[in-house]
């Protein structure tokens, strides 16, 4: 399986929404069509956990990589 993660800050949206620009749509529609698992990080999830502990933040990206390939 191909994983690909993507690190997304706020300049990846379009003003005061959290609609991603075109280029951002693009980027994970093609690799989605070459065969990808695509999961994504957003800042504001990110943000929370800069004063936990590191057990918590391996902890929260363990669950969101293995959260986000879809069942066999």
């Amino acid at each position: 399986m191909k994983l690909a993660i993507q690190i997304v800050s706020k300049n990846h949206y379009r003003y005061k929404t959290k609609q991603f620009l075109g280029i951002h749509t693009m980027k994970r529609r093609q690799l989605r069509r070459l065969g990808y698992v695509v999961v994504e990080l957003h800042y504001w999830e990110w943000f929370h956990l800069l004063q936990e502990t590191w057990e918590k933040k391996v902890n929260y990206l363990r669950h969101k990589v293995f959260d986000s390939i879809p069942p066999k």
